[in-house]
């Protein structure tokens, strides 16, 4: 870790690496950055079928959140498919001081967008309802580990700025509160709340 509280997660490959998937996962940090919370995330999916610098993306992550000033930890894992079809994916995760983390995570994917599009200059496009509830539906199952038919919805709010849903599992007690961002055929933001309901 260095003074700015960056820990590298083992991975600082310069050379481009191909990727199907790119996620960079924000979440509150808890045992010291060991762990994240599991009820809240923000994740930025990255467009796959790129080469993408291992480095730069690091890079990225890190000047999201380093020059707000909280102390976070950064993880980066690669991982390569060959089963079939060849695959990999990079999956970055920084962990942001708990107590610091509502109050910056907006700024800090502000940040990362704002890079990427420097490097991609994509066009911000409206998410369509129907794509954007599919998207959260998926996102949440995938995240949480349930079956994505599972998920009821039980609201929708459809804003200027993206589209917020809400699900129910099993008896309702559990709720997931997804906020979806403008999507850009580069990245898409989803922000999700777990709530244990009664």
């Amino acid at each position: 870790m260095d003074a700015c509280g960056r820990q590298d997660g083992g991975v600082t490959n310069e050379q481009a690496e191909y990727a199907d998937l790119v996620t960079i996962t924000y979440a509150p940090a808890i045992e010291y950055g060991n762990a994240t919370d599991p009820d809240e995330w923000v994740e930025v999916e990255i467009g796959g079928g790129e080469e993408w610098s291992v480095g730069w993306l690091d890079r990225i992550a890190d000047e999201s959140v380093w020059p707000l000033g909280v102390t976070y930890v950064r993880r980066t894992n690669v991982t390569h498919v060959s089963w079939g079809a060849d695959g990999a994916a990079i999956a970055i995760t920084v962990a942001i001081a708990k107590e610091a983390f509502d109050v910056v995570v907006g700024m800090a994917v502000a940040r990362l967008l704002s890079a990427l599009a420097e490097k991609v200059r994509p066009a911000a496009v409206p998410v369509d309802l129907d794509v954007a509830v599919d998207r959260a539906r998926q996102r949440v199952a995938t995240h949480y580990e349930v079956s994505a038919d599972e998920l009821r919805l039980v609201q929708t709010t459809d804003g200027t700025d993206g589209i917020a849903v809400v699900f129910e599992h099993g008896d309702g007690s559990v709720r997931y509160e997804v906020e979806i961002g403008l999507t850009t055929p580069t990245a898409q933001t989803v922000r999700c709340k777990r709530v244990y309901v009664g």
